[in-house]
């Protein structure tokens, strides 16, 4: 067996903000006019409450949910909204709150993504949905915000008993790696190299 070469995106597209906190609509509302937002959450409660915080604030403003508690149909009308959204041909600015529902099946390219860590593999496919088909300038501010939780509150999903919906001993690395590296401009490479 022969190991064959490894193809990798040579384009710059994400510049990593982490953040050692719970993920804020304050946050979101500093950096949301004129933009595409994307905001992952690792669970639907947790995707609907920031919904509501965000719908509260802002009015009249193109804010929308989309996750897996929907009935077929309307998950379908959803998921063509976020694709129109976020294709790259579309001049409209929005903000989509989702749950992983987003992370691999949808051909999405958002300017901005604020998400809660879950694991390494999947703050990657999340990651995919934002410069999906663009390339950052040297200059760039953050696109990435990346929630890690704090001491006394993880993000949601995430918990040490076995029930728990990301596995502990995964989020303890994938965290830990994650702060190794801090905040910069994250190649493929350099994923790579985490996972």
């Amino acid at each position: 067996y022969k190991k064959g070469p490894v193809f990798l995106n040579e384009k710059t597209r994400h510049n990593v903000k982490v953040i050692e906190d719970n993920i804020s609509v304050d946050d979101i509302l500093t950096n949301y006019q004129d933009k595409k937002i994307l905001v992952i959450c690792n669970t639907v409660k947790k995707a609907q409450k920031i919904y509501i915080e965000l719908d509260n604030k802002i009015k009249d403003y193109n804010i929308n949910l989309l996750h897996s508690r929907f009935t077929k149909k309307r998950r379908k009308e959803l998921e063509d909204q976020i694709i129109d959204l976020g294709s790259s041909k579309s001049k409209e600015s929005g903000i989509w709150i989702t749950t992983q529902v987003v992370e691999a099946s949808l051909d999405i390219d958002f300017d901005v993504l604020y998400t809660e860590l879950s694991d390494l593999a999947g703050l990657f496919q999340r990651m995919g949905r934002t410069y999906r088909k663009r390339e950052l300038k040297e200059d760039s501010p953050y696109n990435v915000f990346v929630y890690t939780g704090c001491e006394d509150k993880l993000p949601s999903g995430v918990s040490k008993r076995e029930t728990s919906l990301i596995d502990w001993d995964i989020f303890k690395s994938s965290k830990k790696e994650i702060l190794a590296q801090g905040n910069k401009i994250y190649t493929e490479e350099l994923k790579m190299q985490m996972i």
